[in-house]
């Protein structure tokens, strides 16, 4: 814009400069000299409303595109001016960045929408056996026998520990802290990352041996170690209850690095994902397990996005379930 602004500061310059010097001649008595010199003025106004023209057409159209919200208007400034073309070419970029900020809060306003509704219904159903039964004791507490009140009383501490444990999942979702990343070195993350599984597998009754580690020589993590942890744990709690029935289960762990990023990919030998979910695997509270909480996959998406990385999901029903993540190595 520089070369824009000192073209239309010389312009008025210019026009300034004539006007004066047109002036004074006029009041000097030498008119034909300064009449002359007037004649420049028309000119030289032409071409300050041409320059100014140019400017106010661009930011209206780039204005009206942001009202309209169209996403396919394109910004291009009229005539041959560099500047003014490359101002037309910034409006663009801010134009696609604003649109698709408006693209994922939409995106965000239907995603919690359905975490809305899902909660909605976990909840309802949680709450009305509560409901039904303690006005039921109330409306007629001598009705019921110690042994039907006891009863009674078991089952709302049953739900309200669901709703508990349903809340304790909704916070972990809305409530991951922003990352700590530093570099860590890959084979020992790896290494503590299986201890830790080692003990899930005991109290489980699985069998953490069937994991298998492909790490690549002198790879490193650039991760909040506690949170990535978090992450791969979930997908590989996932895959050693996936294959728990297998006669021969099997699970790989591959990382390999490059020059900007490092890539690992865990797959499964077990049944893959059922059709509803397979459909929308990172959708959070939707789970297949009795006491499971369903949002394992969703949170582990968000702290891989969280360091700015991405996960892809490839299911194979009957045959496995494979998962890669992406993320930066800085």
């Amino acid at each position: 814009m520089s070369y824009f602004k000192l073209k239309l500061f010389l312009l008025l310059l210019a026009l300034v400069l004539t006007a004066s010097a047109s002036a004074i001649l006029l009041f000097n008595g030498r008119i034909s000299l300064g009449i002359l010199i007037s004649l420049a003025l028309p000119i030289e106004i032409v071409m300050v409303f041409h320059i100014c023209g140019l400017l106010i057409g661009t930011l209206s159209s780039f204005v009206g595109g942001l009202e309209m919200n169209d996403t396919s208007m394109r910004f291009e400034a009229k005539g041959a001016d560099r500047e003014l073309k490359e101002m037309a070419d910034g409006m663009n970029k801010i134009t696609m960045l604003y649109h698709q900020a408006n693209k994922d809060l939409e995106t965000r306003k239907l995603y919690y929408d359905r975490i809305l509704r899902v909660m909605t219904h976990e909840m309802r159903n949680a709450i009305t056996p509560v409901v039904s039964l303690s006005a039921g004791i109330t409306a007629d507490v001598d009705s019921y026998s110690r042994e039907e009140i006891v009863e009674a009383l078991e089952v709302i501490r049953t739900q309200s520990e669901s709703i508990t444990r349903f809340l304790d999942s909704y916070h972990a979702l809305t409530h991951l802290p922003r990352p700590e990343k530093k570099h860590v070195n890959a084979i020992q993350f790896f290494r503590k990352l299986h201890k830790s599984l080692q003990q899930f597998a005991t109290t489980g009754k699985f069998d953490a041996n069937c994991i298998s580690y492909k790490i690549a020589d002198h790879a490193t993590l650039y991760i909040d170690e506690a949170l990535f942890s978090q992450a791969l744990t979930n997908i590989l709690k996932n895959s050693l209850e996936a294959v728990a029935q297998k006669q021969r289960p099997t699970i790989t762990v591959i990382a390999t690095m490059s020059a900007h990023s490092c890539k690992i990919n865990i797959s499964d030998n077990g049944n893959g994902l059922p059709p509803s979910i397979a459909s929308d695997p990172f959708q959070p509270f939707i789970t297949t397990k009795p006491d499971g909480n369903g949002i394992g996959l969703f949170l582990s998406r968000q702290i891989v996005m969280l360091h700015e990385g991405n996960i892809l999901l490839d299911n194979y029903p009957a045959k496995g379930l494979s998962i890669t993540i992406t993320i930066p190595t800085r």
